[in-house]
């Protein structure tokens, strides 16, 4: 018999009385490049070698052989970690929500880990499973009756009622959890997740995959599928495919959203961390990426498995996680004012767009600061408003102050005062070439005054003969 952790359960295997013992164990393991939980293959513990070569002797005299030298025997480790401490709690953390009771006053043969149980937490805060209080959510109960990891759970709750979606989401869930049908190449396999369900759907051929495991995925995206209510017979095209996968992932791993640098293949995480992919692989150039599988630290992680993400899908998606920015700037390309609104999600910047201003106090003023900058020449009217400056000015000289100050520098100065109620409404330069500036000295002047100052300080006077000449 050759020995397994089969061999350390009470199972009899009648007949047995020779094991061989490889010294490995299969034990499940956190896999930092996925944030998901996976079986991995380890060396054996002392404890677990002894345990196995008593199967020898269960039902007779026998003998087990070690496939290790005794020196090697020496320097392993007596028991293996206690597997709370080894895994991604955030499956285990979501049921202590739903129990009701602190995970600090659960009894347990090993206690939970504190740094790996709030790093769970956060993780399901992130992805809106608990609320601040680790109370579980709508979302987060229902996820609870998936047989998947959290973030998975949520991609096909969050996706089930669209129907296209709700399928692919099943698709990505199971090749995130088994193994990669592109595994074992000779080559680096395509990084592209969209590429692996046009495979598993049948809508795509490639030379290098296993098939064994293109079943095995597609079997496991069936059963997802019917314990979420999906129907398994829905088409999807390629196009679809390519369009959806992305967004579908990105509600498991909202915290690996990616964007493009200027090299093709290299992108910036949202966390500021850097992916690579292959630059000839197909999403070396999208945009915006879902990293879902990335291999290697903080500085430049190798990409194994992602898919491109529409800007436009992003918002929709990471609803609140998206800060929007908005500020009004005069545009020199159009000469007037724009509305510009961006998008960013962590130092990540989605997209920039030039909206029309809307009336209000904001655009009000930055109106204001675009006649000061202008000294007013903006506004329709300047021309003429120059001629009336100067001669308020000589009434004010001869006559005293109960004639108004209109002197240039004077009206830049005051503009919230007598400029605003003229920019009621009003929202770029069109508007403010229809306020008259001439008109507007007259309402500061007073209709009395208005009316006087042509009579003493007129713009002209007609000589005997000839033309009216102007008066400078």
């Amino acid at each position: 018999m050759l020995s397994t952790d089969i061999a350390e359960t009470s199972l009899t295997v009648d007949g047995v009385h020779i094991v061989v013992d490889a010294g490995l164990a299969r034990v499940p393991r956190m896999d930092v490049r996925t944030g998901l939980t996976e079986i991995v293959t380890v060396t054996s513990s002392r404890a677990s070698a002894d345990q196995r070569s008593g199967r020898a002797g269960r039902v007779r005299p026998g003998v087990a052989y070690r496939l290790w030298s005794r020196m090697e025997d020496s320097t392993r480790l007596p028991h293996l970690p206690a597997e709370i401490t080894q895994v991604d709690l955030c499956g285990p953390a979501l049921e202590i929500a739903a129990w009701g009771t602190p995970a600090d006053e659960l009894t347990l043969l090993d206690p939970l880990p504190p740094k790996s149980l709030a790093s769970a937490h956060e993780t399901l805060r992130m992805l809106h499973l608990v609320d601040d209080d680790l109370k579980p959510t709508q979302l987060g109960r229902e996820v609870l009756g998936l047989p998947l990891h959290p973030r998975l759970g949520t991609m096909v709750a969050r996706n089930k009622e669209m129907k296209k979606q709700g399928w692919i989401a099943c698709v990505v869930a199971a090749l995130l959890e088994e193994r990669d049908i592109m595994r074992g190449r000779p080559d680096e396999p395509p990084a592209d997740l969209a590429l692996r369900v046009q495979i598993v759907v049948g809508l795509g051929g490639h030379d290098a995959v296993d098939r064994g495991a293109v079943r095995r995925v597609f079997d496991a995206a069936r059963d997802i599928a019917r314990r979420a209510g999906i129907d398994s017979d829905t088409h999807v095209s390629t196009d679809e495919i390519d369009s959806l996968t992305g967004q579908v992932l990105l509600a498991a791993y909202p915290d690996r959203l990616a964007m493009a640098r200027q090299t093709a293949g290299q992108f910036l995480m949202r966390s500021g961390g850097g992916a690579a992919c292959n630059p000839k692989d197909s999403i070396a150039r999208e945009q915006f990426i879902v990293a879902a599988d990335i291999d290697g630290g903080r500085g430049n992680a190798r990409l194994r498995r992602g898919a491109a993400v529409d800007a436009n899908h992003i918002a929709p998606v990471l609803g609140d996680d998206v800060d929007v920015e908005s500020y009004l700037t005069w545009d020199k390309s159009r000469d007037d004012l724009v509305l510009k609104v961006t998008r960013k999600v962590g130092s990540l910047r989605i997209d920039e767009r030039d909206l029309a201003p809307v009336p209000g106090d904001d655009t009000t003023e930055a109106l204001l600061e675009r006649v000061r900058a202008t000294s007013m020449k903006v506004l329709g009217g300047a021309d003429d408003a120059d001629s009336l400056r100067a001669r308020v000015a000589f009434l004010r000289h001869h006559l005293g102050d109960e004639w108004p100050d209109l002197s240039h520098r004077t009206m830049l100065a005051t503009l919230d005062e007598w400029l605003v109620p003229f920019l009621a409404g009003a929202t770029g330069r069109a508007d403010l070439k229809k306020v008259d500036l001439v008109l507007v000295m007259q309402s500061v002047l007073g209709w009395d005054k208005s009316s006087q100052v042509d009579r003493l300080a007129p713009r002209s006077f007609q000589p005997p003969k000839g033309r009216p000449a102007e008066i400078n």
